[in-house]
């Protein structure tokens, strides 16, 4: 199922200030592909489409056919 790209909305997607990011480090060869521009330009959206494609392939979180997501019964648009 293809994943709605989200904009910022203030300061995250769906997010707010009082939620603390998650910060994650990558081995050398990953970091070198992700920090390059010329190959993803957009590292941010990349990584977070990457995360929730993940997400929804291990059935953690569901997409229904209005892009709304969906875990644990809570929804975030």
């Amino acid at each position: 199922m293809p994943i709605e790209d989200h904009q910022f909305q203030g300061f995250g997607v769906g997010t707010s200030r009082k939620e603390d990011p998650i910060t994650v480090r990558f081995p050398s060869e990953v970091t070198q592909i992700l920090r390059d521009k010329s190959k993803i330009n957009d590292r941010q959206t990349y990584i977070r489409n990457a995360v929730k494609r993940q997400l929804i392939e291990d059935g953690l979180l569901h997409v229904s056919e209005n892009n709304d997501l969906t875990y644990n019964g809570s929804t975030e648009e």
